[in-house]
């Protein structure tokens, strides 16, 4: 198999010459087809959190979970869009998200909900 990279910086399996035909096709078509998703996804998500905070609203995250962190990571998204995240876990209060300097709270029933937008 063949690595190449294409725009989305997402390295994509090509299958050999050897296996060409209709399945090479698919497969190439599948993961670059998935790939683009995840990108419009990245840029809707984004453009989001933007409009919120353009609105002067709190974003709040609830339970810091590593597919949070691999989320937040992904899109580039640190505190200046994600105010803290919520948690009862202790050995995570008090700490940050890895790669994002996002605080992680303890949690806490919050008293003003209407300028809060929960991730």
């Amino acid at each position: 198999m063949l690595l190449k990279k294409n725009e989305a910086e997402i390295v994509v399996f090509i299958p050999s010459i050897e296996n060409g035909g209709v399945e090479k096709n698919l497969f190439f078509k599948t993961y670059t087809n998935f790939a683009k998703e995840v990108i419009s996804s990245k840029q809707k998500l984004i453009k989001i959190f933007k409009k919120i905070k353009k609105n002067n609203c709190t974003i709040v995250g609830y339970e810091a979970s590593a597919k949070a962190v691999t989320i937040l990571n992904f899109c580039n998204i640190d505190n200046s869009y994600v105010d803290y995240f919520l948690d009862t876990t202790k050995q995570k209060i008090r700490n940050y998200l890895p790669g994002t300097d996002i605080a992680v709270k303890k949690y806490k029933k919050l008293k003003k909900i209407r300028s809060y937008m929960f991730f």
